[in-house]
């Protein structure tokens, strides 16, 4: 089980480097401590994320300073709330992208944002079973994921092809 759970807490580190090495930011995993920041200067997005044995709220708690610093090339960002609930919605498709070769059918929600006491409430009422930070050069960015998980559920597979960076999928 502490592989399997080794295994999520990987998934996680890397899919995050990943985001936003997109976006021109240098993020680090660190040690996290238990719980999660002061919220007071952070946007915060959050989604579901669900399958076997896995029923989840994926937040990406982000200082409001790091906007001011993500790469987009042709866009400024004016909305941090906005942005806030693409990376959401971005991360968790790299978790989900990368969880598939270890269960099937992996499905997310549409990420909602939040900030302030909004998001210092959603957060409170959380009971996470993985939390990772990051360092910046503008702060830590945190992803947590609250709810249920069955660790034994996840078995590698390896068998589902999985879309790569940029990769075209028509529907």
């Amino acid at each position: 089980m502490s592989d399997n759970r080794n295994v999520l807490k990987t998934i996680v580190q890397s899919s995050t480097v990943e985001l936003f090495q997109a976006y021109a930011l240098a993020v680090a995993p660190v040690a996290a401590e238990v719980g999660t920041p002061k919220l007071d200067n952070y946007v915060g997005g959050a989604g579901g994320i669900y399958g076997p044995g896995l029923n989840a709220t994926l937040s990406l708690l982000v200082p409001k300073d790091v906007y001011s610093i993500i790469k987009v090339e042709g866009v400024r960002l004016y909305n941090v709330l906005d942005w806030t609930r693409e990376l959401t919605n971005q991360l968790m498709g790299r978790v989900k992208n990368r969880l598939t070769k270890y269960q099937p059918n992996i499905r997310t929600d549409l990420p909602s944002a939040a900030e302030g006491k909004g998001l210092e409430i959603r957060q409170a009422k959380m009971k996470p079973f993985l939390t990772v930070s990051f360092r910046t050069i503008r702060g830590e960015i945190w992803v947590v994921l609250a709810g249920a998980i069955d660790y034994t559920k996840l078995a590698y597979s390896g068998a589902r092809s999985t879309a790569s960076e940029g990769e075209l999928i028509l529907f």
